[in-house]
């Protein structure tokens, strides 16, 4: 019982339906420890009374059947009486109605019913004459509104554990799910900065060939063969050329030296 109350205390945290029926919850704990209680009361004491109405029991026997004789010797008696006095006296008839006009009673039929235990009669107050047992008869209309209580406190203290239960395998499920994202967020940072090591090492190799190409470009020229006494810068080399070509390269000093002339291409 103190394992129920307890449970639904706790459920009461996540949900605010059981807070509703805490009163009834409580209500019904202290009535049952109550029952529970005078039951075991009633045990001892109904012991102790069973061997004092054992005593009782036969000698209210003994006295029955003292009184059954009396009253069958007396009735044998009245019987002997009346049969005499009719004897003596002549019929007198009656008329139908004279006889009719007294009340009839009705008189209803008590069923005798015995005890389960030991297997006595039971008084008017359901009581056992015997053993002392006394017998309770449950009304349905008085506990319906009991039984329909417990049922929807029941049903709500299932319910609130299946939320309960069923927030923590969600709560689980995330978790692991949030670790996953974590473990892969950390991942891609590493590659990032792993790629941004390379891009930083690629820019300065492209820096030092820019260098190198407007070096090229401002100081070296070239001569083709089968092109005249002309030279060319490399961008004009690539435009005049067409498919495979055999060069000299010269400073433009050298080239001037040697005649040949500058050739501009438009």
């Amino acid at each position: 019982m103190f394992v129920y109350f307890f449970t639904v205390i706790k459920a009461a945290k996540y949900n605010s339906i059981s807070i509703k029926f805490m009163p009834a919850i409580i209500y019904y704990c202290i009535n049952s420890s109550l029952l529970s209680y005078t039951k075991k009361k009633k045990n001892k004491s109904s012991k102790q009374k069973n061997k004092v109405n054992n005593k009782k029991n036969d000698q209210e026997k003994e006295k029955k059947q003292r009184v059954k004789k009396e009253k069958k010797q007396k009735l044998k008696k009245d019987s002997k009486k009346i049969n005499n006095k009719i004897k003596q006296k002549p019929i007198i008839e009656k008329n139908i109605n004279e006889v009719n006009t007294k009340p009839v009673i009705k008189v209803k039929k008590v069923k005798t019913r015995y005890c389960k235990h030991c297997g006595g009669k039971l008084n008017e107050n359901k009581k056992c004459i015997k053993c002392g047992k006394q017998y309770f008869r449950i009304r349905i209309t008085k506990s319906l509104p009991i039984i329909i209580l417990s049922v929807i406190l029941i049903i709500s203290f299932a319910f609130n554990i299946f939320l309960v239960l069923n927030i923590n395998n969600k709560n689980g499920a995330s978790k692991s799910e949030v670790k996953k994202l974590h473990n892969k967020i950390n991942r891609l940072e590493e590659e990032i900065d792993s790629m941004e090591d390379e891009n930083w090492d690629l820019t300065q190799e492209k820096d030092e060939y820019e260098e190198k190409a407007d070096f090229l470009d401002e100081n070296i020229v070239f001569v083709i063969e089968g092109y005249g006494n002309y030279y060319y810068t490399y961008d004009c080399m690539n435009k005049v050329t067409n498919g495979e070509y055999s060069y000299w390269a010269y400073n433009e000093e050298a080239a001037i030296y040697n005649g040949y002339r500058k050739e501009t291409c438009n």
